[in-house]
């Protein structure tokens, strides 16, 4: 994974919290998941749990500029589909960042046990009785940007609702990419190769070719264009 500087961490996790579309993050699952990109700008000094601290912080700090909103998912349904307001609790101020702060410890302890490397003693007790329902999501606003359709209002035609679903599919797979064929079984089995087409036209994707090593076929990788 490519190094990044420790002022760009802020940058990238709202990025990842915005690609996550409508239905969020959970914090465990991002602070995981973003912890090389945050150890890497600590040239290796800094343990596990301050390079989670890291991207804790800077999704904390997202939503007290605005750009996201913490909540308390509680149930299994609510993680499936998007966050309506009324079924969650948001979470703001001190107890977001103890809550934070509480997902950082779990997930730095995940990735110590991952590399062997000896258990630390937990130091942020308090918040942990909502850090394992804590969830980020980004505003509208934030999302759109980050697909690379912040000035749809601007167009003559909008987005459909299956395009812009398909288009947030392609933004969860970042800099991997998704297959159509993930993204037909994503649509319920019907091809998306239109849809693909229709946003590589509009300049919010593209797609490459790759060999599937030893079968001789072909794939189809789409990515966004930003």
């Amino acid at each position: 994974m490519a190094r990044i500087a420790r002022d760009d961490v802020a940058r990238e996790t709202l990025d990842r919290i915005a690609l996550a579309g409508a239905r969020g993050i959970h914090a465990r699952a991002l602070l995981e998941r973003d912890l090389a990109v945050a150890l890497a700008t600590t040239e290796g000094e800094a343990d596990a749990r301050d390079a989670s601290i890291v991207v804790a912080r800077a999704a904390c700090a997202a939503c007290a500029r605005g750009d996201a909103r913490a909540y308390v998912v509680s149930s299994e349904r609510e993680r499936r589909g998007s966050l309506e307001e009324e079924e969650t609790s948001e979470i703001k101020g001190e107890l977001l960042e103890a809550a934070a702060a509480a997902a950082a410890d779990e997930a730095a302890r995940r990735a110590r046990a991952r590399v062997g490397m000896s258990e630390s003693a937990s130091t942020s007790a308090n918040g942990s009785s909502v850090s394992s329902g804590l969830t980020f999501v980004a505003t509208d606003a934030v999302r759109a940007r980050a697909l690379g359709i912040g000035d749809e209002s601007t167009w003559e035609n909008g987005l459909s609702d299956n395009a812009r679903t398909i288009l947030e599919a392609i933004g969860r797979a970042r800099d991997r990419g998704v297959t159509t064929v993930e993204l037909n079984a994503a649509n319920k089995g019907k091809s998306v190769d239109h849809v693909v087409k229709q946003l590589a036209g509009a300049g919010l994707a593209c797609w490459r070719k790759t060999s599937v090593r030893g079968s001789g076929k072909t794939n189809n990788v789409v990515y966004l264009t930003r």
